[in-house]
């Protein structure tokens, strides 16, 4: 039952999360009937999965609050400010539930009772309006919201026989599909024991939409198969000649063909010549060969750990697939020549579809920004429009983990110190109304992730300033924008000038560049006075496999990631003499080219070469050079973590280990000429 209980957990948290954005959009769409039909399920779903479980504090809770939007979808009430402000605090208190679902903390049943008395006030109203309300009224709010009922079938086949008698959660299912609308279900039990349900056929006629009744199934998909067909847009239960096919059907013992049942009952409503005819949407898509794909499930769950050892996995198939190229290189083979590029065919394209898997779109985290904004935006007492472009962008599970939290600094700091108060704003001749945009995109083989708002911007002057009399820089320094908004990443560096609840402690702009360095990536600021900041952070799409270029300097290996590297040219050793400095400008290729040696970074001076590559990589808004002795050619590139004797540094990502068992330095070409140009 542990394993049901997990998944239980698990799958309430979704469930939460699809709830939390549902409610954000009622805000700003108060009369939407789809969206108040989709909390209403949401909350019907986990108060179901709760009481088959035993958590019947969270059962209850939710089925009060189930009970409020059951009134709002039929008109009883309106939905307010008051029932919507309960919600928000009633979800974060179900992921307390979650966590403490007996209430043994006592903050945690504190909240439970105030929320209990404020839901049952709300509910008081609406027994108070029932009553108040004339009957015309009533069955006029009934006639409106006629839906369309669909009837389907369900064939629910357990991976083990269910004993009727000690129970099962499946069966809890069964019993709540009955409450869903008119049905007919047929158990099909062992011939020796006829306590052991095999399988159950399942007619159903309910106004539920096909996702709503697969939600039903959320807590059991593992342990059992499931199939539900649409049969036709009306009760073909209400008609005896069908029920009396399906009775056929079941007498035969054979398994139902959904093409032959939607054929009769095609057949049988041609002959019907009554009001229900009517009722038949002819948009509706013909049933064909292609419902029982397109209604089987789409998707399956899968447990984290089990995708980080596939990942794992084909990094050290990878690595393998780079042995037997260097073995090839050398033996030369024919049939090993053929192996070889099929086998790199076969890892290359197994590493994309392993790779996709372990990615997840921004949008995941977007519900819980929202969440924020609303919240700081009552705080603050600042009206806000928060705007998301791009956030089905997927990157790695990691680096998402990851990013929350300076995603939360950031938007923090948007708040409090970038936007206005609404006086402010309309003094300065803006709308009253802020704005902050979140915005991904793919950059190559890198994600962007950008944070904009149209706020006072960033006062050069003031953090200047406020370095000077914090000493980390003296008064006769000289600085451009971008070295000055610089010095909002370091340590203890504020301009607010008082603290709040929100920011304004000195601590989360050094966080925010450390958190986002962890995961090989690096913010940068952008800002204009009056008119707004955004920042920018630039990811990596995945932390495990990198495509690169693999070069030699004296004997040692270093790897460059290819998505950085612009063009290679071959130029004379003598050329790049550097007059002892680490950087310098040289004509190459009719062009002025500040270049690195690796050679003289990082002291490699047993051998010359009389010829050397320079590397000509993306370096923010410009190019620059990286001076190699070879280049070797293109690698997939397993990242491996470095040592401890390597924490003081960050221009080397990682190692990885080449086909023929050398040990390769991956190189941030980016943190590397911004440590060498210091």
């Amino acid at each position: 039952m542990d394993e049901f209980h997990q998944s239980f957990f698990e799958d309430s948290r979704e469930l939460l999360s699809q709830l939390e954005s549902a409610l954000l959009s009622l805000e700003s769409n108060p009369q939407d009937k789809e969206i108040i039909e989709e909390i209403f399920r949401v909350m019907h779903t986990i108060k179901g999965a709760a009481n088959m479980f035993g958590f019947e504090q969270i059962g209850q809770f939710t089925h009060d609050i189930e009970t409020i939007y059951d009134a709002i979808r039929n008109h009883e009430i309106v939905l307010d400010n008051l029932v919507l402000e309960t919600t928000f605090r009633s979800v974060d208190h179900i992921y307390a539930l979650l966590e403490d679902p007996e209430l043994s903390d006592e903050d945690n049943h504190s909240t439970h009772e105030k929320l209990l008395k404020q839901v049952q006030d709300i509910i008081d109203e609406i027994e108070k309006s029932k009553k108040s309300q004339q009957t015309t009224a009533i069955l006029e709010v009934e006639e409106n919201e006629k839906e369309i009922v669909w009837t389907y079938y369900i064939n629910i086949r357990p991976h083990e026989a269910v004993d009727k008698v000690s129970g099962h959660p499946v069966s809890f299912i069964i019993e709540d599909i009955i409450e869903q609308g008119q049905n007919k279900i047929k158990e099909h039990v062992k011939a020796e024991d006829q306590n052991k349900v095999i399988y159950w056929d399942i007619y159903l006629a309910t106004n539920l939409n096909e996702e709503g009744i697969r939600n039903l199934f959320l807590f059991v998909e593992d342990e059992c198969q499931i199939e539900v067909h649409k049969l036709v847009s009306c009760n073909i239960l209400a008609e005896e000649a069908f029920v009396k096919k399906t009775e056929e059907i079941e007498e035969a013992d054979i398994p139902v063909d959904i093409e032959y049942l939607q054929n009769y009952i095609n057949e049988l409503l041609a002959e019907i010549r009554d009001h229900r005819l009517h009722q038949i949407d002819e948009k509706k898509d013909k049933p064909s060969d292609n419902n029982k794909t397109a209604n089987q499930s789409a998707s399956i769950r899968v447990a984290t750990d089990k995708i980080d050892r596939l990942v794992n996995l084909v990094s050290e198939l990878i690595t393998l697939q780079a042995t037997l190229q260097s073995v090839n290189q050398i033996q030369k083979l024919p049939q090993l020549e053929s192996i070889t590029e099929n086998l790199e065919l076969i890892s290359n394209n197994l590493r994309d579809t392993i790779f996709s898997i372990s990615l997840l779109p921004l949008d995941t985290m977007t519900v819980r920004l929202k969440r924020l904004v609303r919240t700081l935006s009552q705080e603050l007492n600042k009206e806000v429009k928060f705007i998301t472009e791009g956030v089905d962008t997927e990157l790695d599970k990691n680096i998402i983990e990851v990013l929350s939290d300076p995603l939360i600094h950031i938007l923090r700091n948007c708040m409090d110190h970038g936007l206005e108060t609404a006086e402010e704003r309309e003094a300065a001749g803006k709308s009253t109304e802020g704005r902050i945009t979140l915005r991904a995109y793919h950059s190559g083989a890198n994600i962007h992730i950008e944070i904009e708002d149209d706020g006072r911007g960033i006062n050069i002057d003031t953090i200047r300033t406020r370095a000077i009399q914090k000493k980390l820089i003296s008064s006769e320094e000289v600085l451009s924008p971008e070295q000055t908004y610089e010095l909002l990443f370091k340590p203890g560096f504020s301009t607010a000038e008082k603290v709040t609840d929100v920011s304004g402690r000195g601590v989360g702009m050094d966080v925010v560049r450390k958190k986002i360095r962890e995961v090989r990536g690096d913010i940068s600021i952008q800002s204009e006075l009056g008119q707004g900041t955004k920042m920018t952070i630039r990811l990596p799409m995945s932390l495990s496999i990198i495509d690169g270029l693999l070069t030699e300097v004296d004997g040692s290996f270093f790897v460059l990631p290819l998505n950085l590297v612009m063009r290679i040219d071959e130029i004379p050793y003598q050329q790049t003499n550097l007059d002892g400095k680490l950087m310098k400008t040289l004509a190459i290729a009719d062009k002025q080219l500040p270049v690195l040696s690796i050679r003289d970074a990082f002291g490699l001076k047993e051998s010359t070469p009389d010829m050397v590559s320079v590397v000509n990589v993306q370096n923010g808004e410009e190019v620059r050079g990286i001076v190699v002795d070879e280049v070797k050619g293109e690698i997939q590139a397993v990242l491996k973590p470095l040592g401890s004797m390597y924490s003081s540094q960050d221009y080397l990502s990682g190692s990885t280990i080449l086909g023929d068992g050398n040990i390769a330095f991956v190189l941030d070409a980016n943190k590397l000429m911004t440590h060498f140009s210091n």
